[in-house]
């Protein structure tokens, strides 16, 4: 159940957080509230279908904790580094496992309320099953790429810096759809099925990565990662 919980309050940050966030490098305080009113939004939107008293006092919690860091960030014009950026999400599911933990504590249960769980019984749609992959779906595209950019950043050839935006998409959606198939391939059991797809990959780059040694560490480091993104994914979802 703790698990559960969990997976339910990291869907609302990963939604608030990475998915409707406007500029966060403006500069401009307004920004920071204004985001953090976007995030208490899509709390309270995503809470709809579970309302409880507990819940809703979780996500006000949770709302306040994302602008107290984000002001203290804008407060200290920290730039926007690898270790702060892993820092700051390490402090989100630090407070999250907690909130989730004293739910768990006080034996409150994650729930529908009976007109969501009667659609999904007619569609035989498990709802513990729904949130999961949710979450793992949200979980494995943006967030996803922003993280590997973050952490990959120092790594990045000089000549890279030129590349195009097409191309950088393209780059995105590649490693996007990776995932995907990393993960439905784990949820199958097909294991062994993970090499085809990190060699369909290198196939694409071959000529690239055998004529640039510093862009073939640079791929090897994000294919990696990228997997073992995936993996730990899903075994923090399911």
């Amino acid at each position: 159940m703790i698990k559960l919980f969990f997976s339910f309050f990291l869907i609302i940050h990963i939604l608030g957080f990475f998915y409707f966030q406007s500029d966060r490098r403006s500069g401009k305080y307004t920004y920071i509230v204004r985001n953090s009113f976007i995030y208490l939004l899509i709390s309270l939107f995503f809470l709809i279908p579970f309302y409880s008293s507990p819940l809703l006092i979780s996500v006000f919690l949770l709302s306040i904790l994302h602008f107290v860091i984000e002001s203290v960030n804008y407060l200290c014009k920290k730039r926007q580094t690898a270790s702060l950026f892993v820092t700051e999400q390490l402090i989100y599911l630090g407070f999250i496992s907690i909130v989730a933990s004293i739910l768990i504590y006080l034996d409150y249960r994650l729930e529908l309320l009976p007109p969501f769980n009667t659609f999904l019984s007619k569609i035989t749609i498990n709802p513990d099953h729904l949130l999961t992959w949710i979450g793992l779906l949200l979980i494995a595209i943006k967030p996803a790429n922003v993280t590997i950019k973050q952490l990959l950043a120092k790594y990045k050839p000089d000549h890279e810096e030129s590349v195009s935006y097409n191309q950088i998409k393209a780059g995105a959606l590649i490693g996007t759809l990776e995932r995907i198939i990393i993960l439905l391939l784990i949820s199958v059991g097909q294991y062994s099925a993970i090499g085809l797809v990190l060699t369909a990959k290198s196939v694409a780059r071959y000529n690239k990565i055998s004529e640039d040694k510093a862009f073939a560490e640079y791929y090897l480091i994000g294919s990696l990662f990228s997997t073992l993104y995936a993996i730990g994914a899903y075994f923090i979802f399911i």
